[in-house]
């Protein structure tokens, strides 16, 4: 009688252990926060997915939300299987979904990580006033952020204008753009005053854009982790070790490396873990983010 309970004891852990393992799916998603519009992305992307589909032999597919919380909270769902996303993104999804960053990507440099920048009108007369009086000439002025998750949006210039001496609520009118073209293009408008957006953004949209050569940096943050590659907790072992092979191999030469290019000017990928990204989180506190939300 002990030996029958015993057994079954040990067949009701195994099955346990079966039902505690990730489920394969037949198809896979891949999510991408919106830097540029919908339509532009999915052009972007099909090069990468179809890569990524024969390589990982599962149909591969891309998601992306109008906003930077829709696809933080699909890779916390497991609605979204694996993602390459920007470093505040992942912190969120990390502490709130249990995300796994798998890699970090290297930019047209070569290096992991790059700067946001504030950008200007050059008839607006700001950048010769900032030169004079810093950020006091910025007080009254309409600021155009990106997403309350960007990191070069809005986390790290917004510490900056902080450490400068401002304050966000009262001393300038902010609103968030939606994308990072968004934001330059509300400059272009007349919308707002200053901008704030990765670095180059103004080249990377000059095929876009008119009178992008009418704008100029007003200043450049400290440096931000660049974008990373992070999966979700439910994805097996196995596949994410497939993946990782295949961004560092298939996907950091060739074919595979110039359609990375096209999206983010992604040239490689090198290990990654949340060490990395302590400077994101130290800088989110500055700007009195909850990370727990």
């Amino acid at each position: 009688m002990k030996k029958f309970i015993l057994t079954l004891i040990i067949l009701s852990m195994l099955m346990g252990l079966v039902a505690c393992k990730p489920k394969e799916k037949d198809e896979l998603q891949l999510g991408f926060v919106p830097l540029v519009d919908q339509d532009k992305l999915e052009d972007l992307t099909e090069p990468l997915t179809n890569i990524l589909t024969d390589k990982l032999g599962k149909k591969v597919s891309m998601f992306t939300s109008t906003n930077y919380v829709g696809v933080v909270e699909a890779l916390g769902s497991g609605k979204v299987d694996f993602a390459i996303i920007p470093p505040f993104a992942y912190v969120l999804a990390n502490k709130n979904g249990g995300a796994e960053v798998l890699l970090s990507a290297l930019n047209k440099d070569g290096k992991n990580y790059y700067r946001s920048e504030l950008l200007v009108r050059k008839d607006s007369g700001i950048k010769e006033a900032y030169e004079k009086d810093g950020y006091e000439a910025l007080k009254g002025k309409k600021v155009a952020f990106v997403d309350p998750e960007s990191a070069s949006g809005y986390i790290y210039p917004g510490a900056m204008l902080v450490k400068g001496g401002l304050d966000l609520e009262k001393d300038i009118e902010y609103m968030f753009a939606g994308g990072h073209d968004k934001a330059v293009q509300m400059l272009l408008n007349g919308d707002v005053d200053v901008c704030a957006t990765y670095e180059g953004a103004e080249k990377k949209l000059m095929k876009d854009f008119d009178g992008l050569e009418g704008l100029e940096v007003l200043e450049y943050t400290e440096k931000i982790p660049y974008v990373c590659v992070a999966a979700s907790k439910d994805l097996s072992d196995d596949m994410k070790k497939k993946i990782k092979e295949v961004f560092q191999n298939d996907l950091s030469s060739g074919e595979g490396k110039e359609a990375c290019e096209k999206i983010f000017n992604l040239t490689g990928f090198v290990e990654a873990t949340n060490d990395d990204f302590q400077n994101v989180i130290d800088t989110a506190k500055i700007m009195n983010v909850d990370l727990e939300k």
